[in-house]
């Protein structure tokens, strides 16, 4: 399989920065994946994807459901392929053990046969 690309969506780029090497490093295991860019408003989500053109958009677990469903929106709209994981609302309260861990079951699924 190839490198797949990923974009996030969290506010708050430092710490989505010290949680992303975790995050790759669980995903590794079912499939290549290559971090092209953090997005931290949701008004910039159409852009970032347009210019990177990444194949799954993470938003973080500070979205609501609704504003999670309108990012999927903005992403697809640009690239409708693209792959979407919404990690639940306040799981990053939980570590970043706790958000690799649903992140590497959510990409399994999205790549199971």
């Amino acid at each position: 399989m190839s490198t797949q690309l990923f974009v996030t969506v969290n506010s708050d780029s430092a710490r989505m920065s010290a949680m992303i090497d975790k995050v790759i490093d669980v995903l590794k295991v079912t499939v290549p994946v290559v971090h092209v860019g953090n997005i931290e408003k949701i008004e910039d989500v159409k852009a970032a994807v347009q210019k990177e053109q990444p194949d799954i958009i993470f938003t973080g677990s500070e979205w609501t459901d609704e504003q999670a469903q309108e990012m999927n929106a903005l992403a697809k709209s640009v690239k409708a392929d693209i792959k979407t994981v919404n990690i639940p609302y306040g799981l990053g309260t939980q570590g970043p053990e706790a958000v690799a861990a649903f992140l590497h079951e959510r990409v399994a699924s999205l790549y199971s046969p």
